[in-house]
């Protein structure tokens, strides 16, 4: 297999010269050699964790899909892959490639473990299923293979005490020596799709469906050849379990519960507290210092008294609202929480504010597609995404910049007149860029972080200024202390007045009990001692213009007003939504046409919403001029644009829940403007918005087929890799079995099949699994909330055919059975199209059909 290594190391001397930037490893290694760290899969680590999102290391190796969480063991990284069943080792600081193993079988949700020089790590041909041991040193055939015909999901081998455990679908769980024999296995009641946990010679894990319950969690005893303790049955499914204190955490549906370890002694077990979010599904939990971690698909994490109440019940510590639903466990260290969702990676402090809240360290939003547990170890977390994308988190040893020199530059001056002041270029020990800060003296005006070591500045007013600067480094924001002053007389000149309003820097949109920067400013300059008011509570600013807030908790979203005073320069104030954490996900809706002056009505024009600096949700204007946007309620700017009009903007518009507001817009053309040349099939807007929609992770998995006159019909897909297990095809029928994205997010498949494979365009016949006969919904059920749980499925033209887009319960391996006898559409296509965008865009609402309104004459300032 030809693998790509792309290696983007962000700062290179970290790795060439350590005596520049030490990574902090050598006092709390505590490598991370299986699922959960350990054999009790808590998800603790005794490293140090990064405290800012500092990355030594980007790399891309493979090119499929990850699911298997990454481990860590001696400076190696080793994860597995979904689609060409590889197992990967590199480097875990350099990147560099070791080795790539293909292990005969996709790798779906199993991770390997790595204890004492050896890897153990599911293997497979065919139908022949099992695990293997590797030597570390040397991949090239296995030490020992053990095959029972089950697949591991969701399962990964735990190591403990010289014994491996794991279970399959077969619904056996195993216990091995290390020289691969077995010693015992354990039927459950129904597949087992967790990782055991053990503990002082008992093994804890779950059986059951990974998509429905009902489950049953079961404690076992090794000292007696796996001989059942005790069993607990729930509806709903339950996923891998933690072991802490005598306790046991199972994430099962929507309800977190806690356990009695030791049982009744009569094969029954004691519930000792739960905590329910509805209609949500919670993760595997992580657990340390009496707390527990774990996140919801309500797009919220979660902090928990392990203990409880004594009362079946148990506190909640804190909550924290994050920018997408979170599906895997969290790993802890040094204080902090670190967890993944599809829309980026976060780290929180693990203790809490006090408040129900805690603080966020930092976020990398730029890293998605994430669907893995992190690896801590030494000092730093590893992640790895889709297509192998590997990131590396550092804490690391820095020093500051040395103190710049006092400033140089006139000490005297005229009201008006603009003068150059310059300082010393200094060094930083670490080798660092360095960035330079100018206080200007007068209340509490900065120039702004800049490369330069001159910067310009006037005075308005006379009087006696006293001029400094300080530096930074630009990796890790270390700032040197202030330089020796420079006094500035400034003498009266022309009269200028001041005028100048501050300005505020703030999220347009806040959920309650979020934490939210607010940077004032003037003229690029940072303003110092600005006092800033925000629902009652007055912060001065710092050196950097910025003060931080809380949102208040709300019962549904509410606008506040943020206003700054400053004695020297005109107040401002600024209206932000802070919204309800449950009613955080409800939406509102806008509808429209977009028209030019002579009210032609225009097509493929861009309607944004701008939810916060990296959030903006868009539509393309349909072929008659109309778009359609679900967003979360709030305050938002809107902007609509189109290549050769000029940009329309209107601020602090409100979305408020369930309510459609009809917004037409008139775009006025630009005067003489000459259009830039594209290819014909740039702009082809169906594939632009499914693009969209798979980035957006609302489309699970997009495959084309078409057929080739030399080696018949293929199947690929150009957005990510799908493995096919099986084809079948005749004059009849196209048949396949895929394994696809095991997110429970993205849940539509979208086909694309070419002209020359359909031979009746008349009717449509498709199968999924053992439903024979998928239904072809309307586009009102489709559209339904309610009907959601309802496999279906549309028809829409494409430019080389047909899409046909199926809704799935989840993507795991499905056989999808597509016949030649296809129903007519019975709609214009355009309206199709129309609906088409607004369904994978997630337009779930009750107004799919919309009377539009009529165009507005009265054009909106600026």
């Amino acid at each position: 297999m030809n693998s790509k290594i792309k290696v983007i190391i962000c700062n290179i001397l970290i790795i060439l010269s350590m005596s520049q930037l030490t990574l902090i490893g050598t006092s709390s290694v505590d490598d991370w050699p299986m699922y959960g760290h350990d054999a009790q899969n808590t998800g603790y680590s005794t490293s140090l964790g990064p405290e800012t999102d500092y990355t030594f290391l980007e790399i891309e190796i493979g090119d499929g899909q990850v699911f298997g969480a990454p481990v860590v063991v001696d400076e190696k990284i080793y994860f597995t892959e979904l689609n060409d069943g590889f197992l990967y080792c590199a480097n875990a600081y350099t990147g560099d490639l070791i080795f790539e193993k293909d292990l005969g079988v996709p790798i779906l949700t199993s991770s390997a473990a790595v204890v004492d020089g050896y890897i153990y790590v599911q293997t497979g041909s065919g139908e022949s299923y099992g695990l293997s041991c590797f030597d570390v040193n040397d991949v090239t055939l296995p030490v020992w293979s053990f095959i029972t015909g089950g697949r591991m999901q969701d399962s990964s081998p735990t190591i403990a005490d010289g014994k491996i455990y794991y279970g399959d679908v077969n619904k056996d769980l195993y216990c091995l020596d290390t020289d691969g024999n077995e010693l015992w296995s354990f039927p459950a009641s129904e597949k087992i799709c967790s990782t055991p946990a053990v503990s002082d010679g008992k093994i804890y894990f779950a059986s059951g469906d990974k998509w429905n319950g009902p489950s049953t969690i079961y404690c076992l005893d090794d000292t007696l050849l796996g001989a059942e303790i005790w069993s607990y049955a729930r509806s709903t499914i339950s996923k891998s379990p933690v072991f802490y204190e005598d306790k046991v955490y199972v994430g099962s549906g929507d309800t977190l519960i806690c356990l009695d370890a030791q049982g009744n002694g009569d094969g029954t077990t004691d519930l000792i507290w739960s905590y329910t979010i509805p209609e949500t599904t919670v993760t595997s939990p992580g657990v340390y210092d009496n707390k527990i971690y774990f996140g919801t698909t309500d797009n919220e994490f979660y902090c928990l008294n392990a203990t409880g109440n004594g009362d079946l019940t148990t506190d909640l510590i804190w909550s924290h609202q994050v920018s997408y639903r979170v599906e895997m466990p969290p790993a802890i260290a040094d204080g902090k929480v670190y967890f993944n969702t599809w829309h980026g990676i976060y780290c929180v402090d693990a203790i809490g504010n006090g408040n129900g809240t805690t603080h966020q360290y930092w976020m990398d939003y730029n890293f998605r597609l994430v669907r893995t547990q992190p690896a801590i170890a030494a000092d730093s977390v590893w992640m790895v995404g889709d297509h192998g994308s590997v990131r590396g988190y550092g804490v690391v040893n820095n020093e500051p910049p040395e103190t710049p020199g006092q400033p140089s530059g006139p000490t005297e001056g005229i009201v008006g007149i603009e003068y150059t002041y310059t300082t010393n270029e200094v060094t930083d020990t670490d080798g660092d860029d360095v960035e330079y800060l100018f206080d200007w003296g007068d209340s509490g005006l900065y120039s702004g972080w800049l490369q330069e070591v001159s910067s310009s500045k006037y005075w308005k007013q006379a009087g006696e200024y006293l001029v400094r600067v300080k530096a930074r480094d630009t990796s890790y924001n270390q700032e040197s202390d202030w330089s020796e002053a420079l006094t500035i007389t400034v003498s009266p000149g022309e009269s200028i007045p001041i005028e100048l309003q501050l300005d505020i820097n703030a999220p347009l949109k806040v959920n309650e009990g979020g934490e939210f920067d607010v940077t004032i400013s003037i003229d690029a300059y940072l303003i110092k001692n600005a006092e800033v008011n925000f629902n009652n509570q007055i912060k001065t600013t710092d050196e950097e213009g910025l003060v931080t807030f809380i949102a208040p908790n709300v019962d549904e979203h509410a606008n506040y007003i943020i206003a700054a005073n400053h004695n020297d320069y005109e107040s401002i104030s600024k209206t932000i939504s802070v919204q309800n954490k449950k009613e955080s996900v409800s939406q509102g809706h806008i509808y429209g046409v977009v028209y030019d002056d002579s009210e032609e009505l225009i097509p493929g024009a861009s309607v944004s919403v701008i939810l916060s600096d990296t959030e903006t949700y868009n539509k393309i204007t349909s072929d008659d001029g109309t778009y359609v946007l679900s967003i979360p309620v709030g305050m938002y700017t809107i902007t609509v644009s189109k290549e050769g009009y000029e940009d329309y903007v209107i601020l602090d518009f409100e979305i408020e829940k369930d309510i459609a507001k009809g917004l037409s817009i008139e775009l006025i053309k630009i005067v003489d403007y000459e259009p830039a040349v594209s290819s014909d099939d740039t702009n082809n807007l169906v594939e632009t918005t499914i693009q969209t929609a798979i980035n957006n992770g609302d489309v699970g998995a997009k495959l084309i087929i078409e057929e080739d006159s030399d080696a018949g019909i293929q199947y690929y897909s150009d957005e990510f890799k799908i493995n096919i297990i099986e084809t079948k095809t005749s004059e009849e029928i196209i048949s396949f079995t895929v394994a696809a994205d095991d997110g429970t997010t993205g849940r539509y498949f979208v086909m694309e099949i070419s002209n020359d494979l359909i031979s009746n365009i008349e009717s449509l016949k498709v199968s999924y699994d053992e439903i024979t006969e998928v239904p072809k919904i309307s586009i009102e059920e489709f559209l339904n909330p309610e009907k959601q749980e309802s496999v279906g499925y549309v028809i829409l033209s494409s430019s080389n055919g047909y899409y046909i887009i199926l809704y799935v319960h989840h993507f795991s391996e499905h056989t999808i059975t597509i016949s030649s006898v296809i129903d007519v559409i019975g709609m214009p296509v355009a309206i199709l199209f129309f609906i088409f965008i607004s369904l994978i865009c997630t337009v779930f609402f009750a107004y799919p059909f919309i009377i539009w309104p009529k165009p507005i004459r009265k054009r909106k300032e600026k």
